[in-house]
Parts: C-alpha cells; sequence; structure tokens
C-alpha cells in the first residue's frame, strides 16, 4: 500500500524536520478550505478529477497534523491499536469515541473523535499503520466506519 502523503512525513520525521512537521500540526486548526503546504498540495491529484481530489484533500487535511504529531510506522491498523489502548488503561471512552465514528456519516463528523484517539495512542506510544488509515481516511464510508468498529471489538477479546 503506498500512500505519498505518508511516506512524505516519515522522511520529514527521518530527517527532524521539526519546522515543516509543526507546520503540518497546525493544519488542524484551520478553516476546511485551509491552503496547504506546498509539499501536500504537490501531492493532491489534479483538481478536474473531481471527486478524487476533494477525497484526498479532506484525508490530508486529517491525516497531516495527526501524523505530524506521531510520526511513526507501525504495522496496527487503527482499530487494533485502539484495542491495544483499550487493555492497557480500559477506558470506557475509548468505545464511546468509536461510536461517534461508526455514527458519523461525513468524516468531519468523525474528526474531533480521530484526533482525540490518536492523542491517547501517542501518549502510550502505541504506533499506527498510517498507510492504512490514509486508505480508510481517503474512502471514507460507512462501511469503513463499521468495519473499524468490528476490528476494534475482535481485537479487543
Amino acid at each position: 500500500m503506498n500512500d505519498d502523503l505518508v511516506t512524505l512525513i516519515l522522511k520529514l520525521a527521518k530527517r527532524r524536520d521539526q519546522r515543516i512537521l509543526h507546520e503540518f500540526q497546525r493544519v488542524i486548526y484551520q478553516p476546511f478550505h485551509l491552503r496547504f503546504h506546498p509539499l501536500v498540495f504537490e501531492l493532491l491529484p489534479p483538481k478536474e478529477s473531481g471527486v478524487e481530489f476533494y477525497a484526498t484533500r479532506q484525508a490530508y487535511r486529517l491525516i497531516a497534523p495527526l501524523m505530524a504529531r506521531f510520526p511513526q510506522q507501525g504495522n496496527l491498523p487503527f482499530p487494533r491499536a485502539l484495542a491495544r489502548l483499550n487493555q492497557q488503561i480500559g477506558q470506557s471512552s475509548i468505545t464511546r469515541k468509536l461510536l461517534i465514528i461508526r455514527q458519523s456519516p461525513k468524516l468531519h463528523f468523525a474528526e474531533s473523535s480521530i484526533l482525540y484517539l490518536t492523542t491517547q495512542l501517542k501518549q502510550r506510544n502505541i504506533p499506527i499503520n498510517w498507510y492504512q488509515m490514509a486508505t480508510d481516511v481517503k474512502y471514507w464510508n460507512a462501511s469503513v466506519a463499521e468495519r473499524w468498529l468490528e476490528e476494534f471489538y475482535v481485537s479487543h477479546r
């Protein structure tokens, strides 16, 4: 699986380019029509591609700041990482946030919950598979949200 943004941020983290990573972190606080950092803007598909352009832009708007805060590549998909987190701290807030995500028809309704859960994973140093996360976010729909919830419960057992 390949995603140019994930690869770029992992390279920046390896180079320890804190200035650009900090710029990416600020993206989460920008309005939806934000201007991307030129490095990210170059990775977007052509605007003429319509749905693909807007889906990728929305996914990158969420992934760039999250990854810039926690640029450690792991092999756990997001829901399995959350199951590990839940085993460590046993908080029902994780399940509640996942249910909020599951009920979110559009990605932007789920963003604050994803941000909260990613912050919790960072605090416990549980790495995420960012390539899988980028793909899931880019192609967000009810079936992705349902799969996340199902994987969480299966991994939780």
